[in-house]
């Protein structure tokens, strides 16, 4: 199964708290209905910017480490010559 991480900004009205617990609710519902599963935290920060730089250096360092481990161990040998 394939991990994917979504940042959603939300703005609402102070005096609204129900509204947001059930648009919450709606989103997971209907993703469970789709066979998606979803992990939400609802956080009061204006962080959307800082998460989302932050969710893209994660993925960019996930991708180095697999670079990096697919040419350490790569069985490949230059020009038919390999040392070991």
């Amino acid at each position: 199964m394939t991990k994917k991480t979504l940042v959603l900004e939300l703005s609402v009205p102070k005096n609204t708290p129900k509204d947001i617990d059930n648009l919450i609710f709606n989103i997971k519902h209907h993703c469970q209905a789709e066979g998606i599963v979803v992990r939400c935290e609802l956080h009061d920060v204006d962080a959307f910017d800082k998460l989302n730089a932050t969710a893209d250096n994660i993925a960019k360092n996930e991708a180095l480490i697999e670079l990096e481990e697919e040419i350490l161990n790569s069985k490949m040998c230059l020009n038919g010559n390999c040392e070991d």
